[in-house]
């Protein structure tokens, strides 16, 4: 949400909040002879609801809705209330001390003392309720304009992935050679078909769910490498290592993809061994993959094609806000990425 509009939320509940002690004012003046003492007046209205006020709304906007209602500790939340309250009519029972003199918080002895801490801790519970309403409402509507911005990018990354992956180039050279293998060896024609169909289906259906077990996304990698591969007869073209357990881990579909498919439009020397290196290594507490291609250091297409960098920056700082780390190099016609990806729940 705008700061501006933010800005205006606030500054509207304090004007609605000035104007009811204003009511009160009027209301408690009316029909009364004695003319009224506008400076005690304003001595008392400062002291016992605006400081309390100001002090427990932003207490609870700034501090207790992120610590405790938004991960929803509310037991936390409560026991803070208290505390914030507590504090907020003792600052204010100072304040009114310094500015009406200690004995006007005494004239009836303590019971004064205690009505009057008992309103000014109303006051500052009043007034974090509203701060938590207006925090929450500002959160639910980021959050909101967050999802749509996830879909938008999302959708805008598959047709991508559409035109990058399942152009007519990539498709009819995968028919072409598992045509020239029908007649070779069927067995394996049939094997590398079903993968391509696999393909096909994973984004069709697979990529538009928010989340995928990472061994479903590793299997897409692994069958695109081997559609890849029937190009070539080096066996030592693609080097593909996975670590670790990522059978714990859940990611965002097509998180990895882009750089695999980058990777194999930019390596055009398919005779080289490991012009192509995957490895991915998913530990307990982040997820790391690194994917090195070899290019020809002439061309600048390695720095432009395929999904492009900004689209692929956009999409991640939206599904790993502050949680990934992207980091690319390109030296002596090696291209690197590595992405790491800190420990997500979902």
């Amino acid at each position: 949400m705008k700061k501006s509009i933010v800005l205006a939320l606030q500054s509207g509940y304090w004007l609605c909040y000035l104007f009811f002690i204003f009511l009160l004012y009027v209301a408690s003046a009316f029909g009364s002879d004695n003319a009224p003492d506008l400076e005690r007046i304003l001595k008392i209205v400062t002291s016992l609801l605006i400081i309390p006020g100001i002090f427990s709304f932003y207490v609870s906007y700034l501090l207790l809705f992120p610590r405790y209602l938004q991960r929803k500790n509310i037991w936390g939340l409560v026991g803070s209330l208290t505390g914030t309250a507590t504090a907020a009519a003792l600052i204010g029972a100072v304040t009114a001390s310094a500015l009406l003199g200690g004995k006007a918080l005494l004239n009836d002895g303590l019971n004064s003392f205690a009505q009057l801490s008992i309103v000014m801790a109303g006051v500052a519970l009043l007034n974090s309720m509203v701060a938590l309403i207006i925090r929450g409402f500002i959160s639910w509507f980021s959050d909101l304009k967050l999802r749509e911005q996830l879909t938008k990018k999302t959708h805008e990354t598959e047709l991508q992935l559409v035109k990058a992956q399942l152009d007519p180039h990539f498709l009819f050279n995968t028919i072409n050679n598992i045509d020239v293998l029908i007649e070779r060896d069927a067995a394996t024609a049939s094997a590398y078909l079903n993968r391509l169909s696999d393909i096909l289906r994973f984004m069709l259906f697979e990529a538009k769910t928010d989340f995928i077990p990472l061994d479903k996304e590793m299997e897409y990698v692994k069958k695109y490498i081997a559609l890849q591969k029937i190009r070539t007869e080096n066996k030592e073209y693609v080097s593909l290592e996975i670590e670790g357990s990522p059978e714990k881990w859940q990611i965002a579909p097509m998180t990895m993809i882009p750089f695999v498919e980058n990777a194999f439009k930019h390596a055009v020397n398919k005779k080289q061994g490991k012009a192509i290196s995957i490895t991915i290594n998913a530990s307990h507490d982040q997820l790391t993959f690194a994917c090195e291609n070899a290019f020809n250091p002439g061309s600048k297409a390695q720095n432009k094609g395929g999904l492009g960098n900004d689209l692929i920056h956009q999409r991640l700082e939206l599904l790993y806000p502050q949680s990934h780390k992207l980091t690319t190099s390109s030296n002596s016609g090696r291209y690197s990425v590595q992405l790491v990806i800190y420990k997500h729940d979902v």
